[in-house]
């Protein structure tokens, strides 16, 4: 595998794609309650992205390598430099936590972003959803004359389409509205003032 500006260019998208959902867990302790609930955006996001770009490697893997992912790794498995150099585990072990971090940011940030709606996460989501797809829908990829272009094209396709899923996502937590526990906690309220003022007339 070469290195080229392509290549770092998917590699830095990828990081980001982690990046985004990890620096939002991280300083979540360091904002203020007004900043926490923007952050679980991302979270969220971030944690929906992941999972698609998990679930796109084993579906569509088999275009760039001509067998399916998990297929590789246990032909893998079996080779004899294995023993030596178990360098198959770390497509393996990168495509799980793909899968449990993605799991845990998706629960973590969508159950910590209930609230009023947020109409700038929305716009801002709106506004991704439709730059990767106007790069997937325009075919934004490397010629086919260039060296690794299937991979790198394969990649990108992935990242693509995780970004505008991972947008998606965040626009549905933001135009959701009150959650459902906010309601409860209002009626709730609502109830006690009505057994107080209920008493009062009773006392009369």
């Amino acid at each position: 595998m070469t290195f080229d500006a392509w290549t770092f260019l998917v590699l830095g998208l990828a990081a980001l794609t982690l990046l985004r959902p990890g620096l939002a867990a991280l300083i979540l302790g360091r904002v203020g309650l007004a900043h926490r609930r923007r952050h679980n955006f991302e979270r969220a996001g971030g944690g929906a992205a992941m999972l698609t770009i998990a679930i796109y490697l084993v579906i569509e893997g088999r275009e760039v390598t001509g067998r399916g992912y998990w297929d590789l790794v246990a032909l893998a498995v079996q080779a004899p430099f294995m023993r030596l150099l178990p360098v198959v585990w770390v497509p393996a072990l990168c495509w799980i936590l793909l899968v449990v971090l993605g799991l845990w940011f998706i629960y973590q940030g969508a159950r910590a972003s209930y609230g009023p709606r947020d109409s700038i996460i929305a716009l801002w989501a709106v506004n991704e959803m439709a730059i990767c797809s106007a790069l997937m829908w325009w075919g934004v990829y490397v010629p086919d004359t260039w060296g690794q272009a299937d991979l790198i094209n394969f990649a990108l396709r992935g990242i693509y389409l995780g970004f505008v899923v991972g947008a998606a996502f965040r626009l549905v937590l933001a135009m959701r509205g009150p959650s459902g526990g906010a309601l409860h906690r209002d009626d709730a309220g609502l109830e006690s003032k009505t057994k107080h003022w209920v008493g009062r007339i009773r006392r009369y």
